[in-house]
């Protein structure tokens, strides 16, 4: 869980149709491309895709205002 799309892309490389998908009111979990290597290699070892969501809900995004990392 991330909370917008450019915490998404810092990790992942996202498509213009992954964006509409992640900006959806749905909030599905997308499988994305991993841009690098920023996060723990404790994190989907051996992996190329991860799945991100974003949030949605503006008390939840509220609280969660000063997230830094994805929610693993």
């Amino acid at each position: 869980m991330a909370k917008d799309l450019k915490m998404v892309q810092k990790y992942c490389q996202v498509s213009k149709a992954e964006e509409v998908l992640l900006s959806s009111s749905a909030a599905p979990i997308v499988l994305l491309t991993i841009k690098n290597n920023t996060l723990s290699s404790q994190v989907a070892p051996k992996q190329k895709k991860l799945g991100f969501m974003c949030l949605t809900l503006r008390y939840i995004i509220y609280y969660c205002s000063s997230l830094i990392h994805p929610w693993c």
